[in-house]
């Protein structure tokens, strides 16, 4: 679902967006929870 939507994070994470770093950082993290518990599933 992420690599589907990329391109549209991406865009609205640019600094002209005026987006908090503390967003960003949520952003991240929830990206690598789910990667750590989807680790070992298959598709």
């Amino acid at each position: 679902m992420v690599e589907r939507h990329w391109d549209g994070i991406a865009v609205y994470c640019k600094p002209k967006n005026k987006v908090s770093l503390s967003f960003v950082e949520g952003l991240n993290n929830k990206i690598r929870v789910i990667q750590r518990r989807a680790y070992g599933l298959r598709d």
